[in-house]
């Protein structure tokens, strides 16, 4: 985010800077447009040797050239500048949409007079401009980016740039050379290049069309709606995907619901594409648009009933609008002439520049037609730029500097995500009551709002899903609700026991609070602490109530026996995760390695629906216990006897209890003796006597040294069972290590 808002920012001040510096660079050159339009239709014109390896009519061959350098010599006109209009003239020719066309068309004619040439392209103008307002009007849009606000305009990231690109708008690529690639002809939602570097970490739980869609961090999505014809289109130019998202279920699987993926492949042209969704029809639904890999991808609009007026002119009114300024050109009488419309053409490039310059570019109904003017004089600095002009050479020194700043930013990017998107933020949207509980017998209609039971009677706002809002609600300091609900969790893990005893229910069925102040007073403790929870508890591990000790302290048993006011600390049982871990550590084979999940180890005994054809490893690696897979058939024994819930239904507070499955767990489990036996060899590869093993041992499992009772006896065991283990000398260490690990005190905090 930091990154994507110091791109931002520079890219803001550069617009700023490089539209007034790029007019002053082609200023120069525009002044003698007229001069360099004749002279390019002079080149062409003139009589030359055609080199018979060159494609006549579309190239600059030798003859041609040599035509150029002759009057350019004459004329006193740059070379190279003019075989750039020359060759643009050739192309323009036979190009519709090129700006100079109309001028590319008096290449055929000798005279000078060129009315009935350009009449049919008069007539051509004027009825698009008049037919134009009555397209446009068909259609339900979904979104239109080219007028959408910033708060319609919702995506996973900053692959899609802060925001809507907007008409006139100095679009930014990757070319360090040529950062500016164009002007904006419409309002879109376009891909920024610089976040093509985006890489996700896949992983092996894919499913098989979800492989191919690389979303994280490059997707962008419309609000929800309601499905109505069952078909969906999208104005759009370059590859990707359109994922639509039915009920805000992802469904994707072939071949139920396979229909609800379509690629997008309209590679450098801007085209309509339906998505057949009729299966969907009257639900509501929401489209994503993701980008593959490196590739560029436009959105302009979204939308659908396109059959409600004739799809064929919606498509020609957005596709093909009006040229307002090339129309006030060609209507002009002097454009009769070939001079007067070379005149034309100059004041029309003066006119863009002028916009450029002042900002103005995107403004009025005029906007369109210069826009593409713009766009054509920016991607052709060739024709406008004079090699070693000051201007130039300024222009050119700021394009500079700004690449190398930009590339110091994109630098920070990381690049590797291992984000899964669970959520995004959406549009508001009302829930109905439904008749009992039946979702297609709909009653009124339910506006969002916080829990009424905690003064959320006020209705959310409608700047995205409300999400937002309902989190600030949640954490208003005059709704002390949330943070009393934290601190006394966090009591819980610490203490064993909340303030609150009931730590899932802290209503009015739920037991009261055993220190209420203390509550209150955490609670606000922790608010003004910027709701950290490592501050917080740090304030309670620092506390002398914390660390107390947990032997009884006579008479204040009699009083409270069951430790409600805390006297001294409770005695816990560690949890099964701490308990393997712990094991683990002291064996040596505890890994630390962060991320990726390791199978779960499946004994011979687990059977059933599902089983993975292979186990994992018996130690799960030495890694630790979090990063075990969880298989809900197929969990593991050691964890369920000491209490690890089983994970169907989220919980607040964990049983605890004493049975004789923990004591046999620990006395037979394959990793137990496993872990013992490593031990064993640990503690044997040290140069030390018995004596110092054994204090090890203990100092390992318990933080304290051996009484000398224990020590004795340790050095008895070991001794009688040297005698019984047939030479074997780690035996009676790791058999010394399982009696340690079935010791109460080591599964117990005291």
């Amino acid at each position: 985010k930091k990154v994507a808002a110091e791109l931002a920012a520079l890219d803001r001040e550069f617009r700023r800077e490089y539209a007034p510096a790029a007019a002053k660079a082609k200023r120069a050159t525009i002044e003698h447009i007229v001069d360099y339009l004749i002279a390019a239709r002079e080149a062409v014109q003139a009589p030359r040797r055609v080199d018979s390896s060159t494609k006549p009519g579309v190239n600059v061959d030798a003859g041609m050239m040599r035509n150029i350098a002759s009057i350019a010599r004459a004329k006193g006109r740059d070379k190279d500048i003019l075989k750039g209009w020359v060759e643009q003239l050739l192309h323009a020719k036979s190009d519709r949409k090129h700006p100079l066309h109309a001028f590319g068309l008096t290449l055929d004619v000798d005279g000078s007079s060129i009315a009935s040439m350009i009449r049919p392209l008069v007539a051509e103008e004027t009825k698009r401009r008049e037919r134009h307002a009555a397209d446009r009007g068909q259609a339900e849009i979904i979104i239109d980016y080219q007028t959408a606000s910033a708060r319609d305009f919702m995506q996973d990231g900053y692959s899609f740039g802060p925001g809507p690109v907007r008409l006139g708008d100095l679009i930014i690529g990757n070319d360090p050379q040529q950062p500016v690639t164009g002007v904006a002809t419409y309002g879109m939602a376009h891909r920024d290049p610089t976040w093509n570097v985006l890489r996700e970490v896949q992983s092996q739980y894919n499913p098989k069309n979800a492989s191919k869609l690389k979303n994280s961090g490059r997707m962008v999505r419309t609000h929800t709606f309601e499905l109505r014809e069952g078909t969906v289109h999208y104005l759009v130019k370059g590859i990707g995907h359109a994922w639509a998202v039915v009920d805000s279920h992802r469904m994707i699987a072939d071949p139920l619901h396979g229909n609800t993926l379509l690629d997008i492949k309209s590679k450098g042209q801007l085209r309509w594409i339906s998505h057949d969704l009729k299966r969907y029809k009257g639900h509501r639904i929401h489209i994503e648009f993701s980008a593959i890999d490196a590739e560029p991808l436009e959105i302009l609009m979204v939308a659908q009933d396109l059959s409600g007026g004739d799809p064929v002119a919606f498509q020609r009114a957005i596709l093909n609008p009006p040229n307002v300024p090339l129309g006030d050109l060609l209507t002009n009488p002097r454009a009769a002439r070939v001079v007067g419309l070379a005149r034309g053409y100059q004041d029309l490039m003066k006119n863009t520049i002028d916009r450029l310059a002042s900002g103005t570019l995107g403004r009025g109904p005029e906007a369109p037609g210069y826009a593409a003017v713009a766009d054509w004089m920016i991607r052709h600095p060739e024709l406008f730029h004079i090699k070693g002009a000051p201007e130039t050479l300024s222009l050119e020194s700021a394009t500079r500097a700004f690449s190398e700043r930009r590339a110091k930013i994109a630098a920070k990017i990381k690049r590797d995500s291992r984000l899964a998107l669970s959520m995004m933020d959406g549009s508001p949207e009302n829930e109905y009551v439904f008749i009992r509980g039946k979702h297609t017998m709909r009653g009124e209609t339910v506006p969002r709002r916080f829990l009424t039971a905690l003064n959320g009677t006020p209705p959310q706002g409608n700047v995205g899903s409300g999400r937002m809002d309902l989190a600030r609600q949640i954490v208003d300091p005059e709704n002390p609700f949330i943070s009393r609900v934290i601190v006394n969790r966090i009591w819980h893990h610490l203490f064993g026991r909340g303030i609150v005893p009931s730590v899932d229910n802290f209503g009015v069925l739920g037991q009261r609070p055993s220190h209420p102040e203390l509550l209150d007073h955490l609670a606000i403790q922790f608010m003004e602490d910027g709701w950290s929870i490592k501050r917080h508890i740090k304030l309670v591990l620092m506390s002398m109530t914390y660390q107390m000790s947990s032997r009884a302290k006579g008479p204040q048993e009699i009083i409270d026996p069951a430790n409600h006011w805390l006297p001294r600390m409770r005695v816990r049982r560690l949890q099964g995760e701490v308990i393997r871990d712990a094991i683990l550590k002291i064996s040596g084979r505890l890994d630390t390695t962060m991320y990726e999940t390791i199978p779960i180890w499946l004994s011979p005994f687990a059977e059933g629906r599902g089983r993975p054809k292979k186990s994992g490893p018996l130690d799960g690696n030495g890694r630790r216990s979090i990063y075990l897979s969880v298989r809900r058939n197929f969990l593991s024994s050691m964890m369920l006897a000491f209490d690890t819930p089983i994970p169907f239904n989220s919980m607040g507070r964990r049983n605890v209890s004493n049975t004789p499955a923990q004591a046999l767990i620990l006395m037979n489990d394959p990793l137990v003796v496993q872990q013992c036996e490593l031990w064993a060899k640990k503690i044997l590869s040290q140069p030390r006597s018995d004596q110092d093993r054994v204090r090890r041992m203990y100092e390992e499992a318990f933080s304290r040294p051996p009484s000398s009772t224990e020590l004795a006896d340790a050095l008895q065991f070991i001794a009688e069972m040297t005698k019984l283990s047939d030479g074997n000398r780690e035996r009676p260490w790791a058999d010394l290590g399982h009696v340690l690990f079935n010791a109460k005190e080591f599964i117990y905090l005291r």
